[in-house]
Formats: C-alpha cells, structure tokens, sequence
C-alpha cells in the first residue's frame, strides 16, 4: 500500500496506541498470522508474526528505542532500525489502526480524511473502465433472495449443473465450425447498433454473477455489507461487497463465495449454447450467442484469471493459503529489482523475503504485464466501436487516464525512491548507471530485431490455373461435356440457345441487308439525280449502326457457347458456387440436379451469371488468398506459405506465392464472404462489397494428389521475412490514428 506523508512521524510523535475496537484473531491462510477488522471502516488487514508482534507494542507509552529493543530480543538476529519502524506506523496510521493521544488530532484527522477522499477520487479518474459508485445496504433484498436460492446449493443441483455443462461443450464441440462461422460472421459484421443488445447482455450476466457472490457469503456464514452499481468499460453493472468473507475461517468456503458468480455465468453459458442450438437464426439466436461469449470467453480472461484483482485471484490466493498475493508479489519484485539495480539490500517490508522469491517476482511480472496488454485490447475494441460514430476521442482518454494510472504514477514513486537513495547513500549510483544502460541496451535490441513476420489472411482451395465459367448470356443448354471430360483451351464446354437472341440477329442481318441495299441504289442514282446524292450520308450512317447491331448480335450468339479458357479437366463447382445456381432469381426453370452439364439437365433455361462448371488441373491445388491492402506491401512472390483448410483437419499444408493481383468487388471470393471471413457492406444495386481494400495472392499447393476438396476454405500464414516489434508499433499507431481511410 502506497505511503501518505503525515505531518508528523512516530519518531517525533512516539504516543501511538493501537485502536481499543480492533477484532484480531488468528489469520485462516498460511502466508498471514493474524487477521485484523476494522468494525468501522468494514476493512480487513493481515499482518505477519513480525508486524502483528509490533502492533502490541504501540500501546501509547513504548518509545521508538524500546519498540526495537523488544523487536530484536523477540526475532533475533533480525534487526529493525528506526526509519523502518517510522514506515511501518506511520503505515498503520495512515491505515486508521493506530491513534495518537498527542494534542492537535483532530485536524491531523480532518486532514487525513479529506486525503483520503482525494486519493479516491484519484483511483476512480485513472481507472475509468470500472467506476464504482457509491452503494446501499443490500441486507432486506437479500433477506428475500437468499432462502429462494438454497436449493441452487444442493447436491441435486450441482450434478443437474455438470451434466448441462457436459451437454454444452458437446453441441460446442459438433457444432464447433458454425459456431466459429457465426463469430467470425459477427466480427466481421459489427455495427456500432450491436453495442446495447452486447451492453444488456453483459450487465444482466453481471448482475447475475454478483448476487451469487452475495447470496453464497450469506449461505455459508458472511455477510455482504455493500450492493452498488459499477461502470464497466461504460456498461452499468452490479457489484457487491463481501470482504467478509476472510472472516470465515474454511478455506474451502471462500473459495466457494470466490467462485459462486464464476460458476453462476458458465451455468448461463451452458443454458445459451442450449438455446442457441434449438433456435433459428434471428434476434434471440444472435442474444444466445452473445451470452455464450460473454459469459465464457470473457469470464475465462477477466474474472477467471487469477492475474487480474478478480475473483480468480481470490480463489487462488484461498487455495495456496496465500493472502495480499498481488500486493506481496509486488514487494518482492521491487526488492529484487532494488538488490539487482542499486545493490540496496533492505526490504520494505517487516520481516524477510519469502521463499523462492523469484516465483513471486515472476507472478507480479506476468500479473502487470497482462494488465497492461487487457487494457489496450479494452481500448482497441472501444476505438473499433466508436470509430463510426467520430467519438475515438473518448477511447484515446480513457487510455490515456488508464495509463497514467500504471505507469507514469508508479514512475514518479520510483524515480523518487531513486534519488532518495541516491542523496542518502543506500543506491550505488555507479552500479545503477551501469545495469541501467545494460537493459537499455538489450531492450533497444529487442525492438530493433527483425522478428519472423507472418501476413496472415483467409484462404480458398481452388484447382491449379483453374477458372470458374459462367453463363453469359441466358439459354436452354443443348450440349456440353461431361465432368472429367478434358478439353483444350478454346474448346466448347457447353452450347445454350436462345430463341429470342437468334431472333433480334436475324433481324439485325436483313435490316442490315436491306440498308445496305438501300445505299447501293442511292450510289446508283446519284448521277442522275442530284437529290438522291443529298439523302446519301443519312443512308450510310443508318446502314453503319445496322452493322453494329448486327455485330452485337453476333457476339451475343457467341456467347452462347461456353467455351474453356484454359486446357485441362471438366470439375463440379465449389460448394459456395454451386449454390448460386439453385437461387430462384437466377434461374426461372425448376432446381437443378447436380451439375448443369449433366444430361438430365438439358434443354433447362439457365440464366445470365449462373456458374457452370471449372476447369483446371484435377490433380493439382492452388490457394486464392485474400490479403488487406495494408499487408500486402510485405507479400513477395514465391514467399513460403503455410494453410490449413477447415475440411482436411488440423494438417499443414505447404505452398509459396504465384502472383498477387488487385481484386475487384465483383471478383470476392464467395466461398470466403460466405464463411464471414470478410467485412461486406451494402453497395449501390442490392450488391455488398468489401469494407476494406484487399488484394487477391494465388499460392501453389502442395497437394499433386488433389486431397484437398475444392472451394474448401481455411485460414494461411505467408512467410514475410523479418520486422522490428518498433517498426510494427509504428506502423499499428499510424494505421490507428489516422485522420481519415484511404480512398476507394
């Protein structure tokens, strides 16, 4: 806990007493001897055998001298100097447990509080993802929920609880690739709109999860003092406060308390999954799926993860008997750094080091590091969501209030620390230079290191050099190869007629024959007759266009055979292409059978854009990758790529770049707008386009033996050599702040 300068030290103000009124019993964790309540001020403290032993000697008479005295008789060879014993009373002061009898308190007090107040004020500014505001009594709302829920805490209903959990992970696990679709479909898609069904999802699951909290403190003998509401990430929540709890002695009972809103919402997950399963898609079907994320994924990273102050810390720090775990960590880590750094040796705490230090410091490093990496991911999704509605301002703020609060505070208590020591001769400032410019050095070398870099994107199967063919023009198909037929390029694959085509192209010929005609006799009479040369050029003009209409004519009759653009083997459609021809807007005949070569098919009207068939090397794979125009600068041809399709399992396949080319909205691969693996938006004529620019990479597969099935999609990692973590900060901040996207 972090020190407040008082106006005045123990060593010149030595009548300190502990408070009368203080609850001290014996502390029910292994790291902690004794456990101090604070009745007044509901707050728990656990002191050390060493801190608990000086507390009882502040009983309003003993002297600095003779507090130490009895301290070095009691834990010899443990020494315990005056400073130290300034620290840790003015600590205790500060803390509310210890009072002094010395004239003027009452200002002293008065002070005290307003910095109190000040500093909390403070807490809530720099940490604006959660806001705590003030709460009420929760004691007559309780008194109603508590006895309707003590069936939740029967035998009965834990084992009703597990099997439902089982059969939820059973319909996540078989239904894992439309559950995967329908995430990334919703990522992909995410529309500022989506923010109040995700925010009511998210404060309900918390209200949920903290009347669990209290609703088991109260079962198993606690007592929940406090029930308010808090603001996390701007979404109103509920919090209750059970720190009563440590003064239940089982371990295992708060751990229980620590658990109850962990179990309460992975219970809801299961019930979502159920529900979202048994419900067609629509609004409910999309809340389920929120739940389910809301209160699994996100549960796992935020209250279940014993890094973070939640109640996976709680339950850690009951089950290894470790109390103040965060706190502690801490400590060691600073003592450590201090030993290493300044060749200060002296512990800020009463009492030495505990055991395997270095596993404490490993923990308080892990704990800041994820903080911190939580807390820009938090800041991402704001900016994300409010970039549409021009407020990334607010995003910016909140992270820079968040930052200011974890770094540059604890930076100010360092370098103050620093030049304490320095000015009283406990830093060797000479060593401190040194290792300082070491890790400098070594961290400066780490940034500027050219990391492996990888570009990764979603990917297609398609057949090597192979092309979709489309219908062109609308007929009835009369002929056409088979699949597996091969053919050469230029040759027919398919032969459509069309009447009316044929119609408007003979017209086109006899009006063409009959202007043409009409010129003829024109350029005859004009030496006789002067008029017919003056209606000449009209004659000729007219003739002209009747030629062109012939000539469109002609290739509209062209394009009635489908003809193969390269050599090589008649293949069935992918699965995504293969659907378009059974779209009742494409086609005004009944639902093809299989493919629309197959004979059974002939003599059906196929309309304009329905897909026909492919044509390309059977034995052979390509990969149709879809690259943001932002990654595509570091794509290189015949750079090794990794994919991996959803349809062959978890086996890697090996493949190294062709060509890279710019894609048109019309040229998107269905299969990977289907799979949700792009952002689309609505596009003038009914049509959605990408919301980014991307550029299509074709890659040569490994796969000679064609096990890959076409149109299978995945996801592909393309070996992009080396990059500084400086130069992709860099470029992360340039592509975050910039003033306005790139022109279409």
């Amino acid at each position: 806990m972090a020190t407040v300068a008082t106006p005045y030290s123990f060593a010149s103000q030595p009548w300190l007493a502990r408070r009368a009124d203080l609850k001290i019993r014996p502390a029910p964790t292994a790291a902690a001897a004794w456990l101090v309540e604070d009745p007044a001020a509901s707050r728990y403290f656990e002191l050390s055998a060493d801190e608990y032993f000086l507390l009882r000697q502040f009983d309003g008479r003993s002297s600095p001298t003779d507090i130490c005295t009895r301290y070095e008789r009691a834990f010899a060879p443990r020494r315990l100097d005056d400073a130290q014993l300034d620290e840790f009373a003015t600590r205790l002061y500060h803390q509310g447990l210890l009072v002094s009898t010395a004239t003027g308190q009452g200002e002293v007090l008065r002070r005290r509080a307003t910095e109190t107040a000040r500093t909390a004020r403070r807490r809530a500014l720099l940490n604006p993802l959660a806001i705590r505001l003030p709460g009420v009594d929760p004691a007559p709302i309780l008194s109603r929920i508590a006895p309707a829920c003590d069936w939740m805490f029967s035998r009965t209903f834990l084992l009703l609880a597990m099997l439902l959990a089982v059969a939820a992970v059973g319909i996540a696990v078989l239904r894992s690739d439309l559950l995967l679709r329908e995430l990334r479909a919703a990522t992909a898609a995410f529309h500022p709109s989506m923010l109040l069904s995700l925010a009511l999802v998210t404060a309900g699951a918390k209200v949920i999860h903290e009347l669990a909290h209290a609703v088991a403190c109260r079962k198993l003998g606690g007592n929940c003092r406090e029930i308010g509401v808090l603001l996390l990430v701007g979404v109103p929540c509920l919090y209750c406060d059970v720190t009563s709890v440590w003064m239940i002695p089982e371990r295992w009972k708060r751990a229980v308390v620590g658990a109850a809103g962990i179990f309460a919402e992975l219970f809801l997950a299961a019930v979502a999954i159920l529900l979202w399963n048994a419900s067609a898609p629509g609004l409910f079907h999309d809340v389920c799926l929120q739940l389910v994320v809301v209160c699994s994924v996100a549960t796992v990273l935020f209250n279940g993860n014993p890094l973070l102050r939640y109640d996976g810390y709680f339950i850690l720090t009951d089950l290894v008997g470790t109390s103040n775990l965060g706190e502690r960590s801490e400590t060691v880590l600073g003592t450590l750094l201090r030993q290493c750094y300044c060749g200060d040796s002296e512990n800020a705490e009463i009492g030495p080091l505990p055991a395997r230090p270095w596993l404490w410091a490993g923990y308080a490093f892990a704990s800041i590091i994820y903080r911190t990496a939580l807390t820009v991911l938090v800041w991402w999704f704001l900016r994300t969501a409010l970039r549409p509605l021009g407020l990334t301002v607010v995003a910016d703020a909140v992270l820079a209030l968040s930052l200011v609060g974890m770094v540059v505070i604890p930076l100010r208590r360092t370098t103050s620390a620093i030049r304490q020591g320095l000015l009283n001769g406990r830093i060797d400032g000479r060593r401190l230079g040194v290792r300082s410019l070491a890790t400098s050095l070594l961290l400066a070398g780490a940034l500027l290191w050219p990391w492996p870099h990888r570009v990764a994107a979603p990917a297609v199967a398609h057949v090597r050099e192979g092309r979709h063919l489309f219908i062109a023009t609308p007929g009835k198909i009369v002929s056409s190869k088979q699949l597996g037929d091969v053919v050469d390029a230029g040759e027919s694959v398919a032969t459509l007629v069309n009447l009316d085509i044929e119609r408007e192209a003979s017209q086109a010929r006899s009006e063409a024959a009959q202007r043409h005609a009409a010129v003829d006799h024109l350029e005859s009479r004009r030496v006789d007759d002067p008029a017919a040369g003056d209606e000449l050029p009209a004659a000729r003009q007219a003739a002209a266009a009747a030629d062109d209409r012939v000539r469109l004519s002609q290739k509209e009759l062209a394009r009635l055979v489908i003809r193969s653009p390269v050599a090589g083997t008649v293949l069935p459609l992918p699965q995504a292409l293969a659907n378009l021809g059974e779209d009742p807007q494409r086609n005004s005949a009944n639902e093809l059978d299989s493919s629309p070569l197959a004979p059974r098919n002939h003599g059906r009207y196929l309309a304009a854009g329905t897909p026909l068939c492919t044509v390309g090397d059977a034995q052979k794979r390509e990969a149709v990758l879809v690259v943001d125009e932002r990654d595509v600068e570091f794509v290189q041809t015949d750079a090794d790529v990794r994919c991996q399709f959803d349809a062959t399992g978890t086996r890697i396949w090996h493949g190294r770049v062709i060509e890279s080319t710019a894609m048109r909205d019309t040229n998107i691969p269905p299969e990977v707008a289907a799979a949700g693996h792009l952002a689309l938006e609505a596009a003038p004529g009914g049509s959605r386009r990408p919301t980014a620019e991307y550029f299509l990479v074709r890659v040569a597969i490994e796969d000679d033996a064609g096990l890959i099935p076409i149109g299978a999609v995945g996801q592909a990692r393309i070996d992009a050599g080396g990059q500084s973590l400086a130069a992709r900060g860099m470029r992360f901040l340039s592509e975050t702040f910039r003033m306005q996207s790139p022109a279409r």
